[in-house]
């Protein structure tokens, strides 16, 4: 009996319980073939993925003063250091939809290639899917998940939509996105951190699919058997580290994840960092395996007013009010650049194929403005990190000619990830030529 690349290693009648297989050699190659070398590029699929933070930047600390492979990265890039082979940075481009409200119409240009429109009741809102739901709609049946949706802020919610006005809402709780993708049902109610704690220290996804894992780790050869126990490692390893969130009596120093009221509506940052590493454990888990081929990250929701460690007010409330150059705004856009940074150091560390799973992932990375001060549309700040699996260039910094529609970029992102489309959006927004410097 055959083990396809999506095939889950399921528990039968225990809790309904499963676990998704990374890459293995297994799946590259028939068996007649398999002692032979894996050809290139063999069966890495495309994913596409968008990371997203409210506020906006301060340009001038956020572009790059060089153009050209291997420039030097900004003040406020230089958390990425590490990964600046993989990062393609974009500037100079505009979202190209009528700045009728604050916070909104860049998001609505740049993801759904369209102007906000007016609803019932004469809010605005998205006039059509994001290209996320976009291409996961396209995808469907090829993955367990057509896409995942997580918000690093806990009371974020997302901006991603299947269709005009319906909110794909993302998941804040690393403790319900591990539930939907093992299976195991944990302890739920606000007294039951301690019980998912003790739990998931006792028992393990692991163990509930152990005879199924010894009998393909009999299967398989040697490079797959270490592919296979550094999986099982790392699965386990998140697991420890959501038991030791959940139980505050075994880690007291650990921040919990709700948050603090302060004055207005400000909220301490709750464990920003944590949060986001956890996430990233649990969505590169889930590209590796491939539940899924389409990710969203919700770091911050626009107008999200977050209190960051060593500022005196809320982030937006920050972005308005400090005066001059701002240099408490621009110690937020570094903090939020690190979080970024270690996002991609989750998906970097998984190998896969070739390369590694971040390699395999086109992530679009930016915010609701450009500036936040005055949330204009000029400059919008665009990252690409990964190649999507050679798909895309990398390790550069290209400046548009004035007018660039950075719409274009995200067609550029779904037509690499295989979407056959000539033009994308409508009205002042929509795309057609893309980013020939983004293509590889």
């Amino acid at each position: 009996m055959g083990v396809s690349r999506r095939q889950v290693l399921r528990a039968g009648w225990v809790a309904g319980a499963s676990l998704g297989l990374p890459w293995l050699q297994l799946f590259a190659d028939p068996p007649a073939a398999r002692a032979a070398s894996r050809p290139k590029a063999a069966a890495t699929p495309a994913r596409m993925g968008l990371f997203f933070w409210g506020s906006g930047v301060i340009p001038e600390r956020w572009v790059p003063e060089a153009t050209g492979q291997g420039v030097a990265l900004s003040p406020q890039l230089a958390p990425l250091e590490r990964h600046k082979n993989r990062l393609a940075v974009l500037s100079n481009f505009r979202v190209a939809v009528p700045n009728v409200t604050t916070h909104l119409p860049g998001p609505a240009g740049l993801l759904t290639g369209r102007a906000l429109r007016a609803g019932v009741g004469g809010e605005w809102q998205f006039a059509g899917p994001t290209a996320d739901q976009q291409l996961a709609a396209a995808q469907v049946g090829l993955t367990p998940f057509g896409s995942l949706e997580v918000s690093v802020d806990p009371n974020g919610s997302g901006m991603s939509h299947r269709v005009a006005g319906d909110l794909v809402r993302a998941e804040a709780s690393p403790f319900a996105l591990y539930e939907r993708l093992t299976g195991q049902a944990l302890p739920a109610g606000p007294d039951a951190a301690l019980e998912r704690s003790k739990l998931l220290l006792r028992r393990s996804v692991l163990d509930l699919v152990a005879d199924d894992l010894n009998r393909l780790g009999s299967r398989v050869g040697s490079a797959d058997r270490i592919r296979l126990e550094q999986h099982t490692a790392s699965i386990r390893a998140l697991e420890l580290r959501l038991a030791a969130l959940g139980d505050e009596s075994a880690a007291p120093a650990c921040i919990p994840f709700e948050t603090r009221p302060l004055t207005g509506d400000e909220r301490v940052h709750p464990a920003m960092r944590e949060r986001c590493g956890l996430l990233g454990d649990l969505l590169a888990v889930a590209l590796a395996c491939d539940l899924t081929r389409v990710v969203s990250v919700w770091y911050s929701d626009p107008l999200a007013n977050l209190l960051y460690d060593g500022v005196t007010m809320g982030h937006h409330q920050l972005t308005h009010e400090e005066a001059g150059d701002q240099p408490m705004v621009d110690a937020v856009v570094q903090t939020i650049m690190g979080d970024l940074a270690l996002f991609l150091d989750k998906l970097a560390a998984l190998p896969e194929g070739d390369g590694t799973v971040l390699d395999s992932l086109g992530l679009l990375c930016t915010s609701d403005c450009s500036r936040g001060r005055n949330h204009n549309l000029d400059d919008y700040p665009i990252l690409v990190a990964g190649s999507m699996g050679g798909r895309l260039r990398t390790g550069f910094h290209h400046r548009a000619a004035g007018g660039a529609n950075a719409a274009d970029v995200t067609l550029t992102l779904m037509r690499a990830a295989g979407l056959d489309l000539a033009t994308w959006g409508e009205g002042d927004g929509m795309a057609a030529r893309g980013v020939p410097e983004l293509e590889a």
